[in-house]
């Protein structure tokens, strides 16, 4: 979600004519976050705001692998991603269990054993 999160501020930043590409985790991915909640995941809204810290030890753990970081005096923790051409962000497939596979139904993909 936090990659997801901010390759669209930067497409969002390219729109408005700003190319801007690193942004402030408490003022710019979080908020986003929480306004796309439905658009970026099929997991129910969380009632407290306790997945804050999930967000920022995500951003951290990949820092240099996925992310860029600094630290900015005014706005904070400062997230990027590490690589700028955004057609290269796509889902994750290895994170589908080994025992799960899609399989072709024929209304469209399904998982299956």
């Amino acid at each position: 979600m936090c990659q997801t999160a901010i390759a669209n501020l930067q497409q969002n930043s390219i729109k408005d004519g700003r190319a801007k590409i690193i942004f402030s985790k408490d003022k710019e991915i979080i908020p986003f976050i929480e306004q796309n909640w439905e658009s970026m995941t099929t997991m129910p809204r969380r009632v407290t705001q306790s997945w804050y810290s999930t967000v920022q030890r995500s951003l951290l753990k990949d820092v240099k692998t996925l992310f860029t970081y600094e630290e900015n005096a005014d706005d904070g923790l400062m997230f990027g991603l590490v690589s700028q051409d955004l057609r290269q962000i796509k889902p994750n497939y290895e994170s589908i269990g080994k025992g799960c596979a899609l399989r072709f139904a024929g209304d469209g993909y399904a998982q299956g054993n």
